[in-house]
């Protein structure tokens, strides 16, 4: 049987939704105005921390206390940029700043 010939197969009736979605307009803007630098920020950021968290760990397990200050200080500051990048990322392109 051919995709022409075969009937049309319809959803469950627990599968469809009460109202069909709404077509979003092609001028209409996507909801995120995040720039690029910003989620470099975030994903990035996001890595460093946990790296950041794994070897203040390790130091801590080898009593090596100057690296865990290290990391701890590398840590903050990072979530602190990633904070300003996500504060940034929130208000309009004519705002940020």
């Amino acid at each position: 049987m051919s995709a022409k010939e075969r009937p049309e197969e319809t959803p469950p009736p627990e599968m469809r939704s009460a109202t069909p979605p709404e077509p979003r307009p092609a001028s209409r803007l996507p909801a995120a105005s995040a720039t690029p630098r910003d989620v470099a920020y975030v994903l990035i950021g996001a890595f460093v921390v946990f790296f950041a968290v794994c070897f203040g760990a390790l130091g801590l397990l080898a009593g090596i206390p100057l690296l865990t200050v290290a990391m701890a200080v590398a840590a903050v500051g990072t979530v602190i940029a990633i904070i300003r990048a996500v504060r940034t990322s929130g208000r309009g392109s004519d705002e940020a700043g």
